[in-house]
């Protein structure tokens, strides 16, 4: 067992709403799953703080030959830019 605690949010909560709204805006399945790996989103959850891990494309993850394809690093910048779009139409 690890020392981070596992995150769940539920599907009504924002940033799960934010988060699965903003892959489907760019033609990208969105998938919930529990995260128990090591992540900052981890600790800043369990602060009271909803948070979610966005998933980033690593390949070979934890491991020398770990990397990620450009094509991921643009997607992700996407989404963040997407996510910003969202929330500020919400404010």
């Amino acid at each position: 067992m690890n020392g981070y605690p596992g995150i769940k949010n539920a599907d009504e909560e924002l940033v799960t709403k934010v988060a699965k709204s903003s892959s489907v805006c760019l033609v990208v399945a969105p998938e919930a799953v529990i995260a128990s790996g090591g992540s900052d989103g981890n600790i800043i959850n369990q602060l009271g703080i909803p948070t979610v891990i966005l998933g980033v494309g690593y390949e070979n993850i934890h491991t020398t030959d770990e990397r990620m394809p450009i094509s991921s690093l643009n997607l992700l910048a996407e989404q963040l830019i997407k996510i910003i779009e969202i929330i500020s139409q919400k404010s």
